[in-house]
């Protein structure tokens, strides 16, 4: 199978790459943002997916070294880690994901191979079909396409197909049907490999998917594998006419132009060939893929030699051996073959003589393909017989035999029987030429009688997929057909009967409703008029209600900074420096308690007030009034939360207490520093308060559970009667935690009560 498939497939087709949606490639400027994220993140769930995307950044750097996919592996790695901490099963999948294509090009197949099922079974119970499909086909990856494991890689692909239809990623379905089947077409299925071909292209088309270049061209080789390359030019045709609608010159569609000319050349259409020859070596020279050059070039020779366009034909090669020269001797194979062929043909055997020389030491020092050894022997064996140099032609048809025989190939086997016949028949050896004449004439025969059989096998194969194509398209249509006219006559039915149903329930509900509303009416009428009486009187009382509130919160906010002036008064005829202190402090906490009935006479709101202003009021307040050398920055992130009396006025004494605490002892000397204040929600009962700053800290012996200060004191009390988790910590800084939940409006009435009595 190989044998037929190489002059088509030209080595392109026996190389897959990795399924997954190609990313790149990037450059150092696409990572620095990604970078400069990273430093500012958090150890969360967003932090796994930057060090995913720059895994990425590295895997698909353009021109990516050792280093850079050492980097790769770095991110991946960190990204499996934290999400393993954080339990983020998506992101633990997209780091295993990554890991199984970095593993395999560190030389490590069964890590990545481990690493693609583990993310393979998270995206399993996610559910995730999109990545579920990427990863299987990645694990089919895996196997190569020696007989003994492309069976895996397809059964691995086939649960990609599944995956990606469970999604309904059509187009992805599309890709991997066209991958089974070329998998197929390389194991000599050559019927699953028509199937799953024509699947994919009917798959494309139902999405009005454009680029099927691909596919044609596989298409278009199956038939010719088949005996059939009228239909293998066929599609050629329609390969290179799409890509010529859709201004498509990429280097592959050089290999399509080659392909199509091979197959006119096999029908003897020369001209033709030529032609896409012309196409596809100039598309080549585009983006100077010198290989590629070579091997059109060399087919284009062919197509002038059989014209009979000699010497075009060597001003031609010329051309191109001095315009894409190849240092490596091996690589110019296809060149020299066709110089020997075309120097054969015109007979001038000595001008032939280098480029066989070339042929020869590339099959003696260098390890070839068989299928290459088989060209080259066959170029040289005729060229030495041409020019009667039947002593070199004997070398080459003794190993010839060798190759044949370990290649177990009937039609090199009958090809050396005819080389032997020749050689016998030139040293008169005719008793030996005619035994040798008449295997080879039984021995092609036989070939071809049962290339014959082969040929109809394959027709019928070609037919049966046809007809079994045709009966499920049929079958599709009848099937909708039914189930179209089935689901209008159910919706029909169930029409009926509904419109029947509501038709006595409507008619019962306006009897019913006569009724109900000539009874009710009189009432109403009473009804109303005794309504609007109350209504007007619970309006007055409502507004008089209002009003009564906000000079409650008035005059307590008047009454509270009467008491301050009191303590501004009392500290003037105070000579200690403590009971200053201790006066000054008193001051702030009840300032911050002003201005909570601050906020709730001023707001239409009377039960709470909006967290976020009263909070940077409060701290605004503090930093202007408590004067200190140091040169202190405050961060605060608010959330903007609407909260009762009962928790605004123990979270504002907190702040009070915390922040002066801050403010007196975390920066002595001047010192500058941080004190951020945090407060948001964390779910939907759950709150929480920060205040930390980047001062000295507390004392080395500092321990929670055994505060003395007044104010830790007060701020233990407080939190306890907010029914929150206190947690003080002594790193970097102090570090004031708060974490309570917001106690339901039933028991903050009883709660507000009780901490007004202990407060004022």
């Amino acid at each position: 199978m190989v044998k037929i498939l190489t002059p088509i497939v030209a080595l392109l087709f026996l190389a897959f790459s990795s399924y997954a949606d190609y990313l790149g490639p990037f450059t150092p400027k696409d990572t620095a943002p990604i970078l400069a994220k990273l430093k500012s993140s958090r150890a969360d769930t967003s932090r796994v997916i930057l060090y995913v995307q720059l895994s990425d950044q590295y895997y698909y750097r353009e021109g990516r070294n050792a280093k850079e996919l050492d980097s790769a592996r770095l991110y991946s790695k960190a990204a499996e880690k934290l999400a393993a901490t954080l339990h983020f099963n998506k992101g633990l999948a997209l780091a295993y994901f990554q890991q199984a294509a970095i593993l395999k090009l560190f030389d490590l197949p069964e890590n990545a191979k481990q690493a693609n099922q583990k993310a393979i079974s998270i995206f399993i119970k996610q559910k995730n079909y999109a990545m579920l499909g990427e990863s299987y086909y990645r694990q089919g990856g895996f196997y190569s396409l020696s007989d003994s494991e492309i069976e895996g890689r397809i059964n691995y692909f086939k649960k990609s197909l599944d995956a990606f239809r469970s999604g309904r990623f059509t187009l992805k379905a599309g890709d991997v049907l066209m991958a089974i089947g070329e998998l197929y077409m390389i194991h000599g299925d050559d019927q699953s490999a028509l199937t799953y071909l024509k699947q994919s292209l009917h798959t494309y088309q139902s999405i009005g998917y454009r680029k099927l270049m691909a596919v044609y061209d596989l298409l278009g080789i199956v038939y010719k594998i088949l005996g059939m390359p009228d239909e293998g030019i066929k599609y050629g045709i329609m390969c290179l006419r799409t890509a010529r609608s859709l201004n498509d010159t990429s280097l592959p569609i050089a290999t399509y132009y080659n392909r199509v000319g091979l197959l006119q050349f096999s029908l003897g259409e020369y001209k033709n060939a030529s032609k896409n020859f012309v196409e596809g070596l100039e598309i080549a020279k585009k983006f100077k893929d010198t290989t590629t050059v070579h091997i059109i070039a060399a087919n284009q020779a062919s197509s002038l030699v059989r014209l009979q366009k000699y010497q075009d034909a060597l001003r031609f090669l010329d051309s191109i051996s001095i315009g894409f020269p190849l240092k490596e001797l091996r690589q110019r194979y296809w060149i020299n073959r066709a110089y020997v062929q075309l120097y054969c043909e015109i007979k001038q055997y000595n001008k032939a003589t280098k480029y066989a020389n070339e042929l020869l030491k590339i099959v003696e020092n260098s390890v070839e393909q068989s299928a290459v050894k088989e060209r080259i022997y066959l170029t040289l064996i005729q060229y030495y017989l041409a020019k009667a140099d039947y002593e070199s032609a004997k070398k080459l048809v003794k190993i010839h035999k060798i190759l044949a025989i370990n290649s177990n190939s009937k039609e090199l086997t009958y090809m050396n029987d005819f080389w032997q016949s020749t050689l016998d028949s030139a040293n008169h050896n005719y008793l030996s030429a005619l035994a040798h004449y008449q295997k080879y004439s039984a021995l092609k025969d036989s070939v071809f009688n049962e290339n014959k059989t082969k040929l109809i096998s394959k027709l019928e194969v070609v037919y049966e997929t046809e007809i079994k194509e045709e009966k499920i398209s049929q079958l599709k249509k009848e099937s909708a057909l039914q189930q179209k006219m089935l689901h209008q006559a159910s919706l029909i039915n169930i029409i009926m009967f509904v419109g029947i149903a509501l038709l006595l329930v409507i008619t019962g509900l306006l009897i019913y409703g006569y009724k109900l509303v000539k009874k009710n009416n009189k009432d109403i009428s009473l009804r109303q008029e005794e309504i609007n009486k109350k209504n007007a009187l619970l309006e007055r009382l409502l507004t008089e209600k209002e009003w009564l509130m906000k000079e409650i919160h008035h005059r307590v906010k008047n009454n509270l900074h009467m008491i301050v002036g009191l303590l501004e008064s009392q500290s003037e005829f105070l000579k200690g420096d403590e009971a200053k202190m201790a006066l000054s402090e008193s001051e702030h906490r009840i300032h911050s308690m002003s201005l909570i009935h601050q906020k709730l006479y001023q707001s239409d709101n009377l039960s709470s007030i909006d967290i976020s202003p009263y909070i940077h009021e409060l701290v605004e307040y503090l930093r202007d009034s408590f004067q200190t050398n140091s040169q202190v920055t405050f961060n605060l992130d608010i959330q903007q939360l609407e909260m009762n009396i009962s928790h605004s006025i123990p979270l504002g004494l907190i702040l009070n207490e915390a922040i002066i605490n801050s403010l007196k002892y975390a920066f002595p000397d001047g010192r500058p520093g941080n004190i951020d204040v945090v407060f948001k929600q964390k779910s939907t009962q759950n709150f929480l308060l920060i205040i930390s700053d980047n001062g000295i800290g507390m004392a080395q012996d500092f321990e929670q559970h055994n505060i003395s200060s007044f104010g830790l004191t007060l701020i233990k009390g407080l939190s306890e009667e907010l029914g929150g988790n206190l947690v003080i910590e002594n790193k970097g800084g102090t570090t004031i935690q708060v974490d309570f939940k917001y106690i339901t409006e039933e028991k903050d009435t009883a709660q507000h009560a009780s901490l007004s009595s202990t407060l004022y």
